[in-house]
């Protein structure tokens, strides 16, 4: 166990360091005060909240642990939350996404090349990406004797938020930004989130999604694998070809990706990957 810690402690300190004579994506107004604590603040943590109420919406259904996937899918046609667009994903569309999704989580170190040949990310946004998946990668390894702590994780994720920081300009938290920035930021805010939702689910017995940890509902992995794959659902969810608007190949690296749809995936993802 101590020996991931250390691991992890090490990637953490190197991580503001690590390209830092690169140039960054949109040149900084030098006059202006971006090393103000508030920048610090993650503007897209409004991605994760909606992504957790979503699923604190179908927790609170009283037959939750004997509905079906599809039923759980298309329960959450019933969710709105402003100014998220309702969800309507259909059930087949889900199982296309859920494919992909369980593709992605099959080999956590290829995730950003698999998106990369799939044009939903540049090279230059994999370069940041692949930070936050080596976190997610250590953090969710199953050899762990238990899971980190909430608050370890989140230190983790605002150490990979100042680091884009370092980097980039906040945008100012708007569901229609389509900006690089604005598409790692919200990642980072789905990491976050649901590590904190279905660690609660774990560890708390009361809590409505507890009975997917139970012993006798494990199948192919143990209770910690199945957590972890919950949180990789969560985070590779997010990321659908069928949300990108338009792909720019230029000097910027910027292009368009609807955060809106990502974070619809995300929240279908959560809820049907399973053991």
């Amino acid at each position: 166990m101590k020996k991931y810690y250390f691991i992890l402690c090490c990637f953490i300190s190197i991580l503001m360091l690590m390209y830092s004579c690169k140039k960054s994506f949109v040149e900084k107004d030098k006059n202006s005060s971006l090393k103000s604590q508030s920048y610090l603040i993650n503007p897209m943590d409004f991605i994760g909240i909606h992504h957790n109420n979503a699923l604190d919406y179908i927790g609170r259904i009283q037959d939750l642990p004997n509905m079906t996937e599809e039923e759980i899918i298309d329960s959450l046609n019933n969710f709105s939350e402003y100014p998220f667009s309702d969800l309507n994903l259909n059930y087949q569309e889900y199982l296309q996404s859920k494919a992909t999704v369980e593709d992605l989580i099959s080999s956590p170190s290829t995730i950003t090349s698999k998106l990369m040949n799939n044009e939903i990310i540049t090279d230059t946004t994999k370069l940041y990406l692949d930070s936050l998946i080596s976190i997610l990668i250590i953090s969710l390894d199953d050899q762990l004797e238990e899971p980190i702590s909430v608050s370890t994780f989140n230190g983790y994720i605002q150490t990979y938020i100042e680091y884009l920081h370092s980097n980039f300009i906040f945008p100012v938290g708007s569901l229609s930004d389509s900006s690089n920035i604005a598409f790692l930021l919200a990642t980072a805010s789905i990491a976050k989130y649901s590590y904190q939702y279905w660690y609660n689910a774990y560890s708390d017995k009361d809590n409505p999604w507890h009975f997917y940890f139970k012993e006798e509902k494990s199948t192919n992995c143990n209770k910690l694998g199945k957590l972890f794959r919950k949180i990789w659902a969560d985070v590779t969810g997010f990321f659908n070809s069928s949300c990108i608007v338009k792909h720019y190949q230029d000097p910027t690296f910027w292009f368009r990706y609807n955060l809106d749809c990502g974070v619809d995936h995300a929240i279908r993802a959560s809820n049907g990957i399973s053991s």
